[in-house]
């Protein structure tokens, strides 16, 4: 994260999507986050309380003028339903493509993206 910030000027979370669409279904869920660049819903499943969801691939939308470009995400999502309005989990996203340039001039840092992985914990609760 501090080789981003000082590479760009950003923070990993100035990545993160702030709202979500969800579809719910009594065996499960589907996902999509908004604004984000996801290319559609993803399907997750439960098995008791807890939940997994399909392989989530987005296309990496700007931050700031000019970047990033052609990154692509991937995040892997699972976690625990807590109660009928409330969700938490932890969505581990990696990058499979992004751009020669980038990846060269943050490859200079020391800063290797292909084997980088950003983990978060998330809470999400139903909107009103």
């Amino acid at each position: 994260g501090g080789v981003v910030r000082d590479y760009a000027g950003v923070a990993a979370v100035d990545f993160l999507p702030e709202s979500f669409t969800v579809r719910g279904a009594s065996d499960g869920f589907e996902i999509k986050a908004r604004s984000f660049g996801a290319r559609d819903f993803i399907d997750c499943t439960f098995e008791g309380d807890d939940f997994s969801c399909s392989l989530q691939t987005v296309d990496g939308l700007e931050v700031m003028s000019g970047w990033p470009t052609y990154w692509i995400y991937e995040v892997d999502f699972s976690g625990t339903l807590v109660d009928s309005q409330t969700l938490v989990g932890r969505a581990t996203v990696g990058f499979p493509q992004t751009n020669p340039g980038d990846m060269y001039n943050l490859g200079a840092t020391g800063f290797q993206i292909s084997g980088c992985s950003q983990v978060f914990d998330m809470t999400l609760v139903a909107a009103d």
